[in-house]
């Protein structure tokens, strides 16, 4: 095959570019994997939500610079329980003046194998322009073949890294960890090409704790940032049943672990 891209460049005219390099400083950066992990039912998904959002509405986040972007959220587990979340935002976080008003946050709700799947999901987003995040959540739901094995998680990563270079962008991938909790489930392969990895567990106190395991280029590099995940009312269904939900809040509190076996690292 035939390369016409393919080129030296001279140590002298090897320079500095000083182009925006992250969508959230010290966070998530301009374009490259990011690997969200931890154990199930801790708060991955309500935390990496409420990150995106702030890339979306262009808002800082936690004293952290961001860059507005669009987020394309393919939500692998279905669009039942992302409806309720999405509800919650927007009354805890949101003015009731802004809700009517256009956010680029777009819902992919459906299965998918990424690996054979990954063109259909490209040229579902190509219309919507060129996204600035967009997560896979969960790895495990999106994943026709085992995380343990070598060929599936390297092709899944293969795909990933497609989305990648066809926006230019950053693919968040949420995934669980395995049984002692100390690194994310399967092949280190998905370590290995991750350009940042962030554990993300609760405390004693079941905050939920999400520390900068490691950062290509170093800045935020352990760095914890501490939420509270509290529930929200969203009003009766039709059989009279409230609909609940959780919105992730800023706290200002230590992480406190005693008993933890999976823990953020002091």
């Amino acid at each position: 095959m035939n390369r016409d891209d393919i080129q030296l460049i001279a140590f002298s005219d090897i320079k500095l570019s000083k182009r925006r390099r992250a969508h959230v400083k010290g966070i998530i950066p301009i374009t490259g994997i990011v690997v969200v992990w931890g154990p199930p039912k801790v708060g991955k998904s309500f935390w990496v939500f409420d990150l995106c959002m702030h890339v979306a509405r262009g808002i800082s986040y936690r004293g952290r610079r961001v860059h507005q972007g669009t987020i394309v959220y393919c939500a692998f587990e279905g669009q039942g329980g992302f409806e309720a979340r999405a509800e919650a935002y927007r009354r805890q976080h949101m003015p009731r003046a802004e809700r009517g008003e256009h956010i680029p946050f777009y819902l992919q709700p459906h299965m998918l194998d990424l690996i054979n799947d990954y063109d259909a999901l490209i040229g579902a987003i190509k219309p919507y322009g060129d996204p600035a995040i967009v997560v896979l959540d969960t790895l495990n739901r999106s994943l026709n073949g085992s995380e343990s094995r070598d060929e599936d998680m390297s092709a899944y990563v293969r795909a990933a890294d497609a989305i990648r270079e066809q926006f230019n962008c950053a693919v968040i991938i949420v995934h669980h960890c395995g049984i002692v909790g100390t690194r994310p489930r399967g092949h280190t392969s998905l370590s290995g090409a991750a350009d940042a990895q962030i554990a993300v567990v609760r405390d004693d106190n079941r905050n939920v704790v999400a520390r900068i395991e490691f950062m290509k280029d170093g800045i935020g590099e352990g760095d914890v940032y501490v939420s509270s995940l509290i529930p929200i009312d969203l009003g009766a269904d039709e059989d009279g049943d409230m609909i609940t939900s959780c919105v992730i809040v800023e706290t200002t509190e230590t992480p406190r672990f005693v008993r933890s076996a999976a823990r953020v690292k002091q």
